[in-house]
């Protein structure tokens, strides 16, 4: 199995948070902790919020996580799963279409299954 639920919010809402609840997960901080950081460095960076890619390549630089390249040109595509089978183990965030996930040795942990969704950039947790 390469995926299991899990909803940090403290509430256990689902909302489209997952920014938030990728970074909760991976740090294994508190989710309301997370999310005011995130709020805080967006204003101090005086960028256009924190789901945006400037803002999360600079986030990924400063949190101590690393990017590794996975899809060369003409190559095929991975999706979730075949990025659990190359990676089990330790703690990155996926990537995906507007959508970012936590993986833990192996186990995409999400709010729903998105084992099956291309994987466009894997970042390697270092904290």
């Amino acid at each position: 199995m390469v995926y299991e639920f899990k909803n940090p919010h403290p509430d256990s809402k689902k909302v489209g948070d997952c920014v938030v609840r990728a970074f909760t997960i991976t740090q294994e901080k508190d989710y309301l902790e997370v999310r005011r950081e995130l709020n805080r460095l967006n204003r101090e960076w005086n960028l256009d919020g924190y789901k945006k890619r400037k803002f999360l390549k600079k986030y990924y630089k400063e949190k101590g996580y690393e990017r590794i390249s996975i899809n060369e040109q003409g190559m095929p595509k991975l999706r979730g799963y075949e990025v659990a089978e190359l990676y089990p183990k330790g703690t990155y965030i996926l990537n995906m279409r507007k959508h970012l996930a936590a993986m833990i040795d192996g186990i995409i942990y999400d709010t729903w299954n998105s084992s099956n969704e291309v994987v466009y950039n894997i970042y390697k947790y270092k904290g």
